[in-house]
């Protein structure tokens, strides 16, 4: 079943394209296939008293951060579970302030973008013009894609919200520019349509479907047994039930939060495919 589920995974024609492209998704993919790995070993962990693998965690969390920003509506829903597992130990002063450094440490390649692109000194500011290339004369390069000016704080934290993509919204401008997007209804609707079979840009470019949707057909009604033994409780395993249950309310927020969120018309071909890299 294992292999079975993986499998469909990472031969699925959405997971197989990300794949092939210098993006972001397929780094933010193995992410969370690295998360889901340590929270399923931290949950079920035999011994109560070790808590190697949230340290683990806390870092993977932070370089998942670094590459895709959406990671957080996964992350805001596994890390309570796993600071509710180990309260004990995880809650304690000098754990917290731990966790919270090997956060920063995963966050650490924003430091290249930081000093060695465009050196934004937060101090080094007059009238909203940075005097960053008087403090570091070298650097006076500003790149043409760059999500916001790097050689100011300002531009940085644009950087770092991704606010010239819309951060969570996919694209700043709103229905007077993209036009009216679908409902969250639809929007579900849709993303269900493109798990199950035939594929949406395919359908709605008239071509004749070469692959049976995400999951093969036969893949869905594997997941949604899944799912309902998870929130059941009845695996195989019983002590996977607190990770298998974290993981179908992160999928169920991921996809509320997400499609809520989302402003592009993705009944348009363009923005469709610009949207369903997000599933």
């Amino acid at each position: 079943a294992a292999l079975a589920g993986a499998g469909m995974y990472a031969f699925s024609p959405l997971i197989w394209n990300n794949a092939l492209q210098a993006e972001v998704f397929a780094l933010n993919n193995l992410f969370v296939c690295l998360l889901t790995h340590v929270l399923l070993k931290y949950l079920a962990r035999p011994d109560p008293a070790k808590h190697a693998q949230a340290y683990w965690g806390a870092f993977l969390s932070g370089l998942g951060l670094a590459n895709q920003h959406t990671l957080v509506l996964y992350l805001v829903i596994i890390v309570p579970a796993v600071l509710i597992s180990g309260w004990r130990r995880l809650l304690r002063p000098l754990s917290v302030a731990g966790l919270v450094a090997l956060v920063a440490a995963g966050m650490s390649p924003y430091s290249h973008a930081w000093f060695l692109e465009g050196c934004p000194l937060p101090w080094a500011e007059e009238g909203g013009h940075s005097l960053g290339v008087k403090y570091c004369p070298g650097l006076v390069h500003v790149p043409m894609y760059s999500w916001g000016d790097r050689r100011s704080f300002q531009g940085f934290l644009n950087h770092l919200l991704r606010r010239d993509y819309g951060t969570f919204t996919l694209a700043v401008g709103g229905t007077e520019v993209h036009g009216k997007p679908v409902s969250l209804l639809t929007g579900l609707w849709l993303y269900l349509v493109d798990i199950v079979g035939p594929r949406l840009d395919e359908r709605r470019a008239g071509i004749a479907k070469s692959h049976d949707g995400q999951l093969l057909y036969a893949g869905f009604p594997l997941a949604l047994w899944g799912l309902i033994l998870a929130i059941r409780g009845r695996l195989p395993a019983p002590r996977h039930t607190a990770a298998a249950r974290t993981l179908v309310l992160a999928y169920l927020f991921y996809l509320v939060v997400f499609h809520s969120l989302a402003n592009l018309p993705i009944r348009v071909p363009l923005f469709l495919a610009v949207h369903a890299r997000f599933w």
